[in-house]
């Protein structure tokens, strides 16, 4: 399909597209023939103005080496059909060069306080082991990275810097498909 503009026809039993994107996406990146993953991700829908905000995993076209990114896109009020491209939310490029795949899986929940929340797995291939206990190293010893996460304040345009995530004594929490 034509760069920056995506789509699908799943469950929904209807066709939903996905548009606006910076840069075209990969045809290949690891078996996602379009570029464009939508398994690992969510939707939340915002109060209010009723507008849905849809993440998903894209491989940049622009990438010699293809891995993922996570992103976020949102729909027009009324037309939950057509996801216009709203913003990244964890980009490959801000992984060392060693990264396996880039951020992917991931799930995405309304707080209370409007906030939006993004939890994902940040790299890794490979099955879930006990955490190495040399922390702050951000790897299990498998090889997955503990979970991250990033918040937008501005229903999914604008999302901080992903962080990781660790539990009350500082050891990193999560392994793979965070569910929210």
């Amino acid at each position: 399909s034509a760069a920056g503009r995506l789509s699908f026809t799943g469950r929904v039993h209807q066709r939903v597209e996905f548009t606006g994107l910076p840069f075209g996406t990969h045809p290949g990146c690891n078996h996602h023939p379009w570029g464009l993953n939508l398994y690992g991700s969510g939707v939340v829908r915002l109060p209010g103005s009723g507008v849905l905000v849809h993440t998903a995993i894209v491989c940049w076209k622009q990438s010699t080496d293809p891995k993922y990114s996570v992103v976020a896109f949102r729909s027009a009020p009324g037309n939950d059909f057509v996801m216009s491209y709203a913003g990244v939310i964890a980009d490959v490029s801000e992984l060392p060069p060693s990264a396996i795949l880039g951020p992917s899986e991931h799930d995405i929940i309304l707080l209370a306080n409007k906030s939006l929340l993004v939890v994902m797995r940040y790299d890794g291939n490979g099955q879930c082991g006990s955490v190495v206990q040399h922390d702050p190293a951000p790897f299990t010893s498998t090889g997955y990275t503990y979970f991250y996460s990033s918040v937008s304040h501005d229903g999914g345009v604008h999302w901080t810097q992903p962080v990781p995530m660790r539990d009350q004594h500082g050891h990193g929490i999560g392994c793979v498909r965070p569910r929210l």
